[in-house]
């Protein structure tokens, strides 16, 4: 299986079930194939919670702030681990009764029906989802670069960002927060903050793609109304505000995608499969991404059903291709 998959940054894992645990295992060295992040004793098991489609099951404690996500994102795996485990316990430590487990994913239906309503222009009571899936997006702007070297296909949006935004410099002594005007850059996976625009050293760097940064989300805990956080792992998150809700829009699915393909070396072709999630209406398809402690929904491309003019599949393959025109 693999945990991070519908946040972009996923991570292979391996599950060991034993007659009394799970264990979660990640690949190691060659001296040590197998690390153990950790161990859940089928005692201490609450409840088991099947994600929407079948494409995740989070295994959740008695000790509530003990939960493990694990995405399959295969609904046959899904099926088949539930038995799995279910036998092991029966045949193992557990005695009755057996967690429950929950198949309705009330909450995320709810997160995922407004995040497409707002994402197809409708009402909440008119959206229709045909498919939810983790998939990896081969991301068209990628695909761009002509041989030559020449500049993306007008109308196809751009890894490079630069511009004029707020960011949060403290707070008064009365905890009013102090805003300030910089001219942010993100070329290569790297967000540059300059105080000025003709700077040449910045007040600040992130590597998006790096250990130290844990991606993007939208900020609802600050005075500002189109405000977003970059989150540092080691810091205080990196806190933006720009000047409407479509520039905040663009910044945070640039600094998504940066977050999901790492650093990108100068000179260096980016790697272009995205692990994100697949949604597909009766109108649209989406790919987006998914902060699985919130529910919240960070598009990252979508295509109008109407628009797509074919399906291209290979035998054996686990992939297709959907065609759709491109505007010139």
């Amino acid at each position: 299986m693999s945990t991070g998959h519908m946040e972009g940054d996923l991570q292979p894992l391996y599950l060991l079930l034993t007659d009394c645990y799970i264990y979660l295992l990640r690949k190691g060295a060659a001296e040590k194939p197998y690390t153990v992040e950790d161990a859940v004793s089928y005692n201490e098991l609450d409840y088991l919670s099947v994600g929407l489609d079948q494409q995740t099951v989070t295994l959740v404690c008695t000790n509530r702030r003990r939960k493990f996500l694990l995405d399959t994102a295969d609904g046959s795996l899904t099926v088949w681990f539930l038995s799995v485990l279910k036998s092991a316990m029966v045949q193992g430590c557990r005695e009755p009764p057996y967690p429950v487990v929950l198949t309705d994913a009330t909450m995320e239906k709810l997160a995922l029906n407004k995040f497409v309503s707002q994402e197809c222009h409708c009402e909440v009571s008119e959206v229709s989802i045909q498919l939810y899936s983790l998939v990896h997006w081969e991301d068209p702007m990628d695909m761009t670069m002509s041989p030559q070297g020449e500049t993306p296909t007008s109308g196809v949006p751009s890894s490079t960002k630069e511009g004029t935004l707020q960011y949060r410099s403290g707070t008064t002594y009365l905890g009013k927060e102090l805003w300030k005007s910089c001219y942010v850059v993100l070329r290569n996976g790297i967000l540059y903050l300059y105080a000025e625009r003709t700077d040449v050293t910045p007040l600040q760097s992130v590597t998006m793609g790096g250990e130290h940064c844990g991606g993007c989300r939208r900020s609802n805990n600050t005075e500002r109304p189109h405000a977003f956080q970059v989150i540092l792992t080691e810091r205080p998150p990196l806190v933006l505000s720009a000047n409407n809700e479509q520039d905040m829009a663009e910044w945070m699915q640039l600094l998504c995608q940066s977050v999901s393909k790492g650093v990108i070396p100068q000179g260096v072709a980016p790697t272009p499969c995205i692990p994100c999630c697949l949604v597909v209406t009766d109108k649209k398809l989406l790919t987006c991404h998914q902060d699985c402690q919130t529910s919240f929904f960070r598009s990252l491309g979508s295509a109008e059903i109407c628009d797509v003019t074919a399906v291209s599949l290979e035998p054996g393959k686990e992939y297709c291709v959907i065609i759709k025109p491109q505007v010139f």
